[in-house]
């Protein structure tokens, strides 16, 4: 399954496939019903995606929030990490190199992924509770916490909090996301 952006594809241009997932990758995209080649009819509103280092959790988050800022326009997505050096060397680094115009820009100083149907990518981290106090009027239609054992009960709490219900904007109907990547 390739995360892909539909709208980009045109009679003359065929649409652009951002990410090849392997199949665990895939069938947790398909599970939060983000995989438009293949859809759920019943999705999960929250995923935990488990297992040793090394099996593409991470990864498989990022191309989560990039398929939910494709899918929904003026999405606001939030991916946590709990360092801001984690976040930079797990999602940050790579996002750099896999999004680039026309499909999105990257604002290193707001570490945000700004796409062209005004969906935001943020990438964010709470390495103390007094960071949560930054997100008291966030408004994010998903949620993804990588490492999800790094943070606290009352951390996770806070953040989900934030996810708002579903809404309409241009036709599409969201709902709320939350997946999780830990190690066992």
């Amino acid at each position: 399954a390739m995360v892909s952006s539909p709208s980009l594809a045109s009679p003359t241009k065929p649409t652009k496939q951002l990410y090849d997932l392997w199949p665990v990758q895939a069938r947790a995209l398909r599970l939060l019903g983000l995989d438009p080649s293949s859809p759920n009819p019943e999705p999960v509103d929250e995923l935990l995606f488990g297992g040793a280092a090394g099996g593409g959790k991470s990864f498989a988050l990022r191309a989560a929030g990039v398929a939910v800022c494709l899918l929904w326009p003026e999405a606001d997505v939030a991916l946590f990490r709990k360092t801001a050096p984690q976040l930079q060397d797990t999602h940050i680094h790579w996002a750099m190199q896999e999004l680039s115009p026309p499909i999105a820009t990257f604002n290193v100083g707001q570490k945000e992924v700004r796409f062209y149907n005004g969906s935001v990518l943020r990438f964010r981290h709470a390495e103390e509770d007094s960071d949560l106090v930054k997100f008291n009027s966030s408004q994010w239609a998903a949620l993804l916490i990588d490492q999800c054992e790094s943070f606290t009960e009352d951390q996770i709490r806070s953040l989900r909090s934030q996810v708002r219900q579903p809404r309409d904007a241009f036709g599409v109907y969201w709902r709320r996301i939350i997946a999780y990547s830990a190690n066992p």
